[in-house]
């Protein structure tokens, strides 16, 4: 079955079990937490995928052999934005 599920990324923590293939939808704020909502397959297992959050003005840290995609911008109700990316070897580029 197909579904959106809701995904709490952990700014420090950056290895989140996400549904394999899943399809990464939006990113926001919700209840104190960076949360990520995915369509996913309930019918595949799970992979774990890794994210980076980034603070406006925070140095963009790179790694080699990986690349960041940029997820989207989660904006705090107490004015703290942040900005998520997935980081995704070279070579799973497409």
């Amino acid at each position: 079955m197909i579904t959106v599920f809701k995904y709490i990324i952990h700014p420090f923590t950056p290895e989140t079990e996400l549904g394999e293939g899943a399809k990464i939808l939006s990113v926001g704020y919700q209840n104190g937490n960076i949360c990520l909502w995915a369509q996913t397959d309930t019918e595949l297992g799970y992979e774990v995928r890794s994210f980076k959050v980034f603070g406006t003005d925070w140095e963009i840290e790179e790694i080699k052999g990986y690349e960041l995609k940029f997820i989207g911008t989660v904006q705090y109700p107490e004015g703290l934005v942040f900005h998520v990316f997935e980081e995704l070897k070279k070579s799973n580029l497409i």
